[in-house]
């Protein structure tokens, strides 16, 4: 042909478009990312470009696209991924309600009756409650598994069941089950690959490290404890840095060494920037970590705060410990079942759950007599006490309605 260009007679010739790298070219189009969605190249925080979401393009002589000539080291996070608007609310469900239709002749099962609910952005959230409260049916919803039946919720600004937003969170179930025949470097391998996120061995051994499996890392699945299963299942909801985890019974069967480690590592992530929701059982766990507890029952909420809010508005007894003369009005103005107890020593007030100023008034008097104070003690209650009597506070008020 002698480097001439033969044209069809009935199309025009187009010219040749010289190789363009990525960064170059038009942004390559994803089939969920909308145009309005799209960021330019540095303009993104950490957390609105994903890293390896979109797997990188290619030009024509196969070179993965890096810097805007083409050479140099390839880039591992796409510039063209979606984004959400940044809030300070992660999660949140309004009058959410869900009803199982077991048939026709059986009763309905409201598992959720207008549960209200608001994950704040940075902050581990303890869900706890009684078994059959709705937390997992709540859990399903989020993940979605399960579509409500009255109410409506976000995640991340976008509605339940939205694809990119889950695309976002991690998930640890209660029981967690893997192909028993992979190894664990190979369950965290096909985790990477089924989150979209680039292999890194590197990384995946250090994040076993971190929480004490690295020498198990060519242990088979089967082979592994209760324990150093569930630590292995909070691995792969931690391998593609999810910016919401979502643990279910997240402490159930570790000793006290996989209890510690597994608090650091929640705790570290909360330092990073992740949100992480949990429930649990073991109150004390939820006490030491979150930051806002949520009590379920009934399928709807009936207590939310911070554990110290809850727990300092729950005061139990006061104990005053003095000698000397005691005054006889010192009891007055006291709450029921107030006492006092004589000892060798000198004497002691046993005040069941007053109120601040009534211990101040009750010093008053006993210095103003004369009374010499060796010691004041109170007993706050601690989680599992207040859930055991708010729960039956919540139960003797649903008998009066009912």
């Amino acid at each position: 042909m002698g480097g001439r260009t033969s044209v069809c007679p009935t199309r025009k010739a187009v010219p040749r478009q010289p190789n363009l790298t990525p960064f170059q070219a038009a942004p390559p189009q994803h089939p969920r990312l909308q145009p309005t969605e799209m960021v330019t190249p540095g303009t993104a925080t950490r957390w609105e470009v994903r890293r390896s979401r979109i797997p990188p393009q290619r030009d024509r002589a196969g070179r993965t696209g890096g810097r805007e000539n083409g050479s140099g080291p390839s880039s591992t996070v796409s510039p063209w991924l979606p984004i959400f608007p940044t809030m300070d609310t992660m999660l949140k469900f309004e009058k959410l309600e869900k009803i199982y239709r077991p048939g026709m002749f059986r009763k309905p099962v409201h598992a959720l009756c207008g549960l209200d609910l608001a994950v704040r952005r940075g902050e581990i959230h303890g869900l706890v409650g009684p078994n059959g409260a709705g937390k997992s049916t709540a859990f399903k919803i989020l993940l979605g598994l399960l579509r409500p039946t009255g109410g409506s919720g976000h995640l991340f600004g976008r509605p339940l069941g939205d694809r990119e937003a889950r695309r976002r969170l991690g998930f640890l179930p209660e029981l967690p089950s893997y192909y028993p025949h992979l190894t664990v470097a190979e369950l965290l391998s096909l985790a990477r690959a089924l989150s979209g996120a680039y292999p890194d061995a590197k990384a995946d051994t250090q994040l076993l490290d971190e929480l004490g499996l690295g020498a198990l890392a060519a242990r088979p699945v089967r082979r592994l404890s209760k324990g150093q299963l569930q630590r292995v299942g909070l691995a792969q909801a931690l391998i593609h840095e999810p910016e919401l985890l979502v643990l279910d019974e997240p402490m159930s069967g570790l000793d006290p060494i996989g209890r510690a480690l597994v608090k650091d590592r929640l705790r570290a992530e909360r330092d990073r920037g992740c949100t992480v929701l949990l429930s649990s059982h073991v109150l004390a766990d939820v006490e030491a970590l979150a930051d806002t507890v949520s009590l379920v029952a009934g399928g709807r909420r009936i207590e939310e705060g911070r554990p110290s809010e809850l727990l300092a508005a729950a005061a139990g007894e006061v104990t005053i410990e003095g000698t000397g003369p005691l005054p006889q009005d010192a009891m007055q103005g006291m709450p029921e079942g107030s006492r006092c107890e004589a000892r060798a020593e000198g004497w002691v007030l046993v005040l069941p759950r007053p109120e601040p100023f009534q211990v101040d008034a009750c010093l008053r008097r006993v210095m103003r007599g004369g009374g010499r104070i060796a010691r004041v003690e109170t007993a706050r209650e601690d989680l599992e006490s207040f859930f055991v009597r708010r729960l039956a506070q919540e139960g003797e008020s649903a008998c009066a309605n009912g």
